[in-house]
C-alpha cells in the first residue's frame, strides 16, 4: 500500500513556519538549518579575516599553529569560522593581544587660509 499526499506549498510553509516558532523542537529545526547553510557557505583567506575581524597576519599565525584549517584549495567553511571563533572565545586567556599605539598629536591644517 501506498500513500500520496500532495500539500499546497504555502500551507506547508506556514505550518513548519509556525512549529519553527513553537518549543525546542523549533529551536533544534532552525539550529540544524543554520548548520547545512553553514557548511554550504566557504570564505577564502581574506574574507575569513574580515569576517573574524582580524588582520591576514593573524590569521596566518592561528593557521600556522593548526588552530584553524583551510581546505587545500584556501577556503574554509563558515560552520569552521564559527567553531574556531567559539573555540576562541573559550580561550580568551590564553591569547595575547597586541595592538599598535597611535601618537598623541594635535592636528593640523596644512596650507590653511584661516
Amino acid at each position: 500500500m501506498s500513500l500520496s499526499l500532495e500539500l499546497n506549498e504555502e500551507l506547508l510553509q506556514n505550518a513548519v513556519a509556525v512549529q519553527l516558532i513553537k518549543g525546542d523542537l523549533g529551536d533544534k529545526v532552525a539550529r540544524e538549518l543554520a548548520m547545512m547553510q553553514a557548511e554550504v557557505v566557504t570564505y577564502n583567506r581574506t574574507d575569513a579575516a574580515k569576517l573574524l575581524n582580524i588582520s591576514r597576519d593573524t590569521l596566518w599565525k592561528y593557521e600556522n599553529s593548526k588552530q584553524i584549517i583551510f581546505d587545500p584549495d584556501g577556503r574554509i567553511s563558515l560552520l569552521a569560522l564559527v567553531e574556531f571563533r567559539r573555540a576562541l572565545k573559550e580561550n580568551v586567556d590564553e591569547v595575547e593581544i597586541t595592538r599598535k599605539t597611535k601618537p598623541e598629536g594635535k592636528r593640523s591644517l596644512k596650507n590653511s587660509r584661516f
